[in-house]
């Protein structure tokens, strides 16, 4: 009973029936959900339900790679029935010692090591030729274990960190030596959309007294924690006086690529503000209009408006380090500074999804080898007058 429940829950069929399972609740996530994926993971590994799939199709690869592994591995006990159910199989007069002594030479002749069990005589070629699925469903097991971790202990977060500081990254400290960013005195800009790529930028960070760099591209391990660059901008220190008094702060402008804008209201001050770049000139040619920034030194585009007046907005330009003076409200800008902002990811469960991939596509290059590595099995049992070879 125990042998025949192990078959079932290792077979094949059972591994189609989960697998139609997946596709059909999949299916159901994408007609009625446009956010379908995120709903399908979601249902996968934390409804009841889903776990029971996803688990069940997890055990049932595993199981299926450990029988075939016990079934390779144990020496054949072959019989009159077990020959005659062989592929092919003849028959020829022979008797006891003779006929098992007769057998043994003919495989050894076609390269077959015979082993001689009493009556019988068996030969296995490719006895390990089972090692490239038992790979591949390896890695299938230990993918699956890994996710369904990750997804149950994995913890994300952003860190804003600007040059020379340090910050708190899920409780390890870190510093920024250096911003490495693609910022010309001379970016000229075309059309409605910048050729600005966030993508250059990069940032040296030291944790533990090691340094690494950190791009936006694939995320580096620092600390034990993920890290990938997701924004950068400029850091301005915004002060503004009126005649109910002064406002001083240090704002982390969002104005890349040129033509995005940023909001600020003062508090207590009655201003709304309104921060962009300002280009130093607009090139003309033919039907192409282009504008002009100096990016390492930008010019901001101050829009100022006082709430609940209709009053004509005052409109500032100034680069950091200068002030102006209008109709009674001062602005004065500080020294520029760069910023990134850090996307962070803490998950243990990483490794594991690193070597379940390499083992999968491992076991998937091996299985190329099943073309010429394969089970090939002989056997040859005494039978009466008669030698029966399968």
């Amino acid at each position: 009973m125990r042998s025949r429940t192990l078959r079932i829950a290792s077979s094949w069929w059972l591994t189609a029936l989960f697998c139609l399972l997946l596709m059909a609740t999949y299916i159901v996530a994408v007609a009625f959900d446009d956010h379908s994926f995120s709903r399908w993971t979601s249902f996968l590994l934390h409804s009841p339900a889903g776990l029971t799939l996803y688990c069940g199709l997890a055990v049932n690869i595993a199981l299926a790679g450990i029988r075939i592994v016990v079934l390779r591995l144990r020496e054949p006990e072959h019989s009159r029935e077990g020959v005659l159910s062989m592929d092919t199989w003849f028959a020829v007069p022979a008797t006891g010692a003779e006929g098992t002594s007769r057998a043994a030479a003919w495989m050894a002749a076609r390269g077959f090591p015979p082993t001689v069990a009493g009556s019988s005589v068996s030969a296995v070629q490719g006895k390990y030729s089972f090692l490239p699925g038992t790979i591949l469903r390896a890695g299938l097991v230990l993918l699956f274990a890994a996710l369904l971790i990750s997804a149950h202990t994995r913890s994300t977060g952003d860190l804003v960190l600007h040059e020379g500081d340090q910050g708190d990254l899920s409780g390890e400290t870190v510093a920024l030596r250096t911003i490495h960013a693609p910022l010309p005195p001379d970016y000229l800009q075309v059309g409605d959309e910048s050729s600005f790529k966030v993508t250059e930028v990069s940032a040296v960070l030291t944790a533990k007294g090691t340094d690494r760099t950190i791009t936006p591209g694939w995320p580096a391990r620092i600390a034990g924690r993920y890290c990938r660059i997701i924004h950068f901008g400029y850091t301005q220190q915004l002060t503004v006086t009126t005649a109910t008094g002064s406002f001083s702060k240090t704002l982390d402008l969002d104005v890349l690529p040129p033509g995005k804008s940023q909001i600020i209201t003062p508090a207590s001050s009655g201003l709304l503000l309104t921060l962009s770049l300002q280009p130093d000139k607009t090139i003309s040619k033919g039907l192409l209009t282009g504008k002009q920034y100096d990016l390492a030194t930008p010019r901001y585009r101050i829009i100022v408006q006082k709430g609940g007046t209709k009053t004509t907005p005052l409109e500032l330009s100034l680069r950091s380090g200068e002030q102006a003076t209008a109709q009674g409200t001062a602005l004065a800008l500080g020294k520029d500074r760069r910023f990134i902002t850090l996307h962070y990811a803490v998950d243990p469960a990483l490794p594991f999804i690193y070597a379940g991939l390499l083992l999968f596509l491992g076991g998937s290059l091996l299985m190329l080898s099943r073309f010429f590595w394969y089970r090939k099995e002989m056997a040859a049992v005494v039978d009466g007058d008669r030698l029966l070879i399968g």
